[in-house]
């Protein structure tokens, strides 16, 4: 069963083919709940083919919504039906998946653990502390497929759903049932309190009001988005592009917008009304007409580090990270300010300039606005505001200066501890190292020795650390000492038992303790040991796979190289994988002249082409089996010069690393 190509397959058609009013059950709805079910299931103590059965249903549970919006699991059961043969599963286990995706219909009534644990998943947000946020866009959902609420008669739905529903499986109970009640609390008491919080608006008046501003809504938002870090250098075309990707909502006075430490995805303008920004009952600020907050959930999903509530009825137009990425892969100029925004946040002593540059801008257009009223400029008044623009300018560029030499620096300590090229071709002279590190540092990381008197053994490995940049370049630093460790240190040898110990080392140093609190960050990892004396391949595989072409014989005399892919374990170190996880270690005899390749997922990731999509692990390949026979340094230059054209205009999506040796045993 290839769970993974599958898995590719899915989310990419869900992600490109969902509508995209889909708040509630777009494709990240699916990603929780493969995640929700890999932990719960792996609490209940589930066999691994029940596990990988569990995750097939998971992953095609909500595919029904690409065909209707109701009653639509048949129809995810259906497709589940027709594709699944293809991929290695058998019509047994293929019924098992489309009861699983039957038994998630509202009411959920499952009768086996594995139907239980695929219903707790799809509604493990119903205990968690995003519940609020995602509660909000289940409810925006429901208003654009014919079910419209106002909030209070959303919360008092909200509440008898809560207190019929119940949690199946133990795990489930022991990690979401008390949350969940609180939630049910919460929003009891706020309807207990509804004739002094809520105003109940008829929700035609509202939509009418709304589309008679949209035009002038679109007209303001422009001069609003040139005020914004993100958007201060883009042209009036890009901001007009982004205004119409705005969403405008109605927020009722004391309505929670931002709830802290909940994961970020959009940032929210203030068109009318205001707002507190708080931690708790501490207020930091109160915004109003304008303003704008939550600009950084467009780079990342980190938890959001303040609450935001409504101090008034307020008109607020947000815009969400996929429709931000769009227009960052449409233009490259927001890229490039993204980048300059990246740097100047890198580091914390920057906030003081960013501040004093604020501070100054502001005086200095308080000076530029008295000298228009006056109609009358001195020389000495512009000498002075010149200077202080010239003194706020040089600033920043020490500023930048400084980042940009911490950055080299890291990357020099990075390059440092990577092993020399030379060395491995002098050990294989037909061998290369394509190594493409997308920002200045890398999360890819590429490691190699020998070992014996004689240099019998090589052991050469690839690793794709979580993220890139700065965050990978760290992962990629403890995966590098525990290799060293665990090789060297220690003699292990076997490939299987060495990334068992990386996986118990990696979540021992971040620690990882099974909790779903807990970081889930690791890496993928190819793994190879060449015995050059008894002409073995040893290898193991986090969600990383070998390509080997070895000779195949034609008559009695011509031999052709022929593709044998060894398929890595489905699992990553580190993460949700168990501590006492065994990862198998796959055993070939290698003959000279025969070729191995191992690569991470950046090359096959790259989007570019006449449609910009994902050049695809197949076409690399296809591209590898068409190359094999030429010289090694020459296969390297064909696909450094195959991923610069399929990449365009497009920029570089992720590390990319490949490793190709012809093995030669002296």
């Amino acid at each position: 069963m290839h769970f993974s190509e599958l898995e590719k397959l899915i989310l990419d058609k869900l992600s490109k083919e969902l509508p995209r009013n889909l708040y509630y059950h777009g494709v990240h709805h699916t990603r929780g709940v493969l995640s929700a079910v890999s932990v719960i299931a792996r609490e209940e103590k589930v066999n691994e083919k029940e596990l990988n059965l569990l995750m097939t249903a998971a992953l095609f549970h909500d595919t029904g919504f690409l065909i209707k919006y109701y009653d639509n699991e048949g129809e995810g059961a259906k497709l589940a039906g027709k594709l699944l043969p293809s991929y290695g599963f058998e019509k047994a286990d293929i019924e098992i998946i489309c009861q699983l995706i039957m038994a998630t219909s509202i009411p959920q009534q499952p009768v086996t653990l594995l139907e239980k644990t695929l219903c707790d998943a799809d509604l493990d947000y119903l205990g968690r502390d995003d519940f609020f946020s995602i509660s909000h866009d289940l409810r925006r959902e429901w208003n654009e497929y014919g079910k419209p609420h106002t909030l209070l008669e959303w919360y008092e739905q909200q509440v008898v759903f809560m207190n019929k529903h119940s949690y199946f499986t133990a795990t489930a109970k022991r990690l979401r049932v008390e949350k969940k009640q609180k939630h049910v609390d919460e929003i009891t008491l706020l309807l207990s309190s509804s004739n002094k919080i809520f105003k109940k608006v008829q929700e035609t008046e509202t939509l009418k009001r709304i589309l008679d501003k949209t035009h002038i809504i679109s007209i303001d938002t422009i001069q609003i988005l040139k005020n914004i870090e993100l958007f201060t250098a883009s042209s009036d075309k890009v901001l007009s592009d982004i205004s119409s990707l705005l969403k405008i909502l109605q927020i009722q006075k004391n309505e929670i917008i931002i709830r802290k430490g909940e994961p970020g995805n959009c940032m929210y303008i203030i068109y009318e009304g205001t707002v507190k920004v708080h931690d708790d009952i501490y207020t930091i600020a109160e915004l109003g007409t304008g303003k704008f907050f939550g600009e950084l959930s467009l780079l990342d999903t980190e938890p959001r580090s303040a609450s935001v509530t409504a101090i008034t009825n307020c008109t607020l137009l947000r815009l969400d990270q996929d429709d931000f990425y769009a227009i960052f892969r449409k233009y490259n100029e927001v890229a490039r300010e993204i980048m300059k925004v990246l740097i100047n946040r890198l580091r914390s002593q920057n906030t003081s300039i960013v501040n004093e540059f604020k501070t100054r801008e502001r005086k200095l257009r308080s000076l530029v606005d008295e000298r228009t009223m006056e109609l009358k400029e001195t020389s000495e008044n512009l000498e002075r505001a010149f200077s202080e623009i010239e003194e706020k300018n040089s600033k920043l560029e020490l500023a930048y200066k400084d980042i940009r030499d911490s950055i080299d620096y890291a990357r020099r300590i990075q390059d440092s501890i990577l092993p020399v090229a030379s060395d491995m071709y002098r050990i294989f002279p037909e061998s290369f190292i394509l190594y493409k590190p997308k920002d200045v540092i890398s999360g890819d990381f590429y490691w190699f020795t020998e070992i014996g008197n004689g240099q019998d053994i090589f052991i050469v490995a690839v690793a794709d650390s979580t993220g890139h940049g700065v965050p990978g370049a760290f992962m990629s630093m403890i995966g590098n000492d525990l290799l060293n460790h665990i090789i060297l240190g220690k003699g292990i040898q076997d490939p299987g038992k060495v990334l068992t110990l990386l996986n118990q080392g990696i979540k021992q140093s971040l620690k990882q303790t099974g909790k779903m609190s807990d970081t889930k960050d690791g890496m993928d990892i190819a793994l190879c040991v060449f015995d050059r004396k008894k002409n073995t391949l040893h290898f193991a595989g986090a969600n990383r796979s070998l390509c080997f072409f070895h000779f195949e014989k034609e008559g009695n005399h011509k031999k052709t190289l022929s593709l044998n892919e060894i398929v890595s374990d489905r699992t990553a170190i580190g993460g949700f994988t168990p501590d006492d996880y065994v990862f198998n270690t796959y055993s070939e005899t290698i003959a000279e002249g025969e070729t191995i390749y191992i690569f991470t997922d950046g090359y096959a990731d790259q989007f570019g082409g006449m449609k910009n999509k994902k050049f695809m692990k197949k076409n690399l390949i296809t591209l590898l089996d068409s190359i094999k026979m030429l010289p090694m340094n020459e296969q390297q230059k064909i696909l450094d010069k195959q991923h610069v054209e399929w990449m365009g205009e497009t920029v570089q999506t992720d590390d990319v690393l490949v490793i190709g040796i012809n093995y030669t045993r002296d």
